[in-house]
């Protein structure tokens, strides 16, 4: 850089001048003159450079502000190793690449693989995506997109015209006009009329020219979405699919076992009516629901499933059982769910599960207990009673109740004779009540 106010030394000027020009030699170097070197200077303050200026490298650290950039070697590129960050501040267009008769495009690439994403040329003016040979996407300036194939996994609408050079697959085609070659088999709904490439109409699907009769030649699978202009007078009788007519219908039935048919009237020998009396020999029905029964006569089931709610008269059903060993407590036979355990001899607890037909009884007090079993009585009428047992019918009753569960008890009466004192003919017999088990088993019904 050049600094025109500093003046050179003449040989008559004394050591003080030499002194004072060196010190402001070092004073500029220390603050105007820009330095490098491989130690790392750092000059402070404002630099202007007229001229070129050439670094192997160059670091900014806040921002560089130029008009122009350039490859260092004309035709090669400007390389970038981190992320480029464009900010415009005055204009939405946030880069500008000025394009040639060749386009201007950017390239994205692996090294391997390059995706090319810019203008074609200036003949064409398009917009084009090129993968590999190209091809692959082009926009024209109006609007014009070519690409080799779409495929869409949703509705595909079309504002104004559709051109198609080849096949067409899809799941739904919505168009104000198709024109062209079709071919094929359409399935589906059709909108619209159809004309010939001649103007001629071949399918005429309502609106203002409803009235035009019009010839379609062709399969068509679908639906018809309007008949106004034909009736079935327009359409022959087919050999399998027969129109209706009131001697066909009539024809087409037949008495059956216990109703009779003549001229349309069926007839099962009695009024049916909400108000009559119907008589049968018998009924059999999977469910029958009735809001009043009345029998003059025996009601015989084979089997009773309900839980009696709804017939009025029972007061009491038995909504379970179960018959069981008194030694062991080993369930023989059950229904409804009941369980048993032996607690001790002559005590037993049965319980009530929550699943039981219509629920468990509300209260402690609300269901009935009944208690059975085949007697196990014996008599003893030998010669010695010394000390014997005489055994009579055991007593099995409820002891407790819950709302889950009740207590069952069995007990006997004893008559044994003693001794008193050491006088053999001093004796007496002795009465109690001791628990036991009977060696028959007990049989309880729950009812409620």
């Amino acid at each position: 850089m050049s600094k025109p106010n500093i003046q050179n030394i003449t040989t008559t000027q004394t050591f003080q001048n030499w002194f004072d020009k060196t010190n402001e030699m070092v004073d500029l170097m220390r603050d105007s003159v820009v330095t490098a070197a491989p130690t790392g200077n750092e000059t402070t303050g404002d630099a202007t450079l007229v001229g070129d200026f050439t670094a192997t490298n160059l670091v900014i650290t806040n921002a560089i502000s130029t008009d122009d950039i350039g490859a260092r070697t004309p035709g090669t590129a400007v390389g970038f190793n981190g992320p480029i960050e464009v900010t415009p501040t005055t204009s939405q267009i946030a880069a500008t690449f000025t394009y040639g008769a060749q386009g201007a495009r950017t390239r994205y690439t692996d090294g391997t693989t390059a995706w090319d994403i810019g203008f074609d040329n200036t003949t064409t003016d398009n917009f084009i995506v090129n993968y590999g040979v190209g091809g692959q996407l082009s926009l024209s300036p109006l609007g014009i997109l070519s690409v080799p194939s779409i495929i869409t996994t949703a509705d595909v609408e079309i504002g104004t015209n559709l051109t198609v050079p080849g096949t067409i697959t899809a799941n739904t085609i919505v168009a104000t006009t198709v024109s062209g070659a079709l071919s094929g088999t359409f399935v589906g709904d059709v909108t619209g009329d159809i004309y010939h490439p001649a103007g001629n109409k071949v399918f005429e699907n309502g609106g203002p020219a409803a009235n035009v009769p019009a010839t379609f030649i062709g399969n068509v699978n679908g639906t018809v979405s309007s008949l106004t202009n034909h009736t079935t007078n327009s359409l022959s009788e087919g050999t399998n699919n027969l129109y209706f007519t009131t001697a066909r219908a009539r024809a087409s039935v037949s008495n059956g076992t216990g109703v009779s048919y003549a001229t349309g009237v069926f007839s099962i020998g009695q009024p049916v009516g909400t108000t009559d009396n119907v008589e049968f020999g018998d009924i059999e029905a999977d469910d029958i629901t009735c809001a009043t029964v009345t029998a003059t006569g025996a009601i015989d089931a084979d089997e009773f499933t309900g839980d009696g709610s709804k017939l009025t008269g029972i007061v009491q059903l038995v909504k379970a059982h179960v018959t069981f060993t008194p030694s062991t407590g080993a369930v023989l036979a059950s229904g409804g769910g009941l369980t048993v355990v032996r607690n001790a001899t002559g005590r037993w607890t049965v319980t009530i599960p929550s699943s039981i037909a219509g629920g468990r009884p509300t209260s402690a007090t609300g269901y009935s207990i009944l208690v059975g079993g085949v007697s196990d009585k014996t008599f003893s009428l030998t010669g010695n009673t010394g000390g014997a047992n005489y055994l009579k019918d055991y007593n099995a009753y409820v002891q407790s109740q819950t709302t889950s569960s009740f207590q069952i008890r069995a007990t006997r009466a004893t008559n044994a004779y003693v001794h008193f004192g050491g006088n053999d003919n001093n004796t007496g017999s002795i009465f109690g009540i001791t628990a036991v088990d009977p060696a028959t088993p007990i049989t309880i019904a729950v009812l409620y």
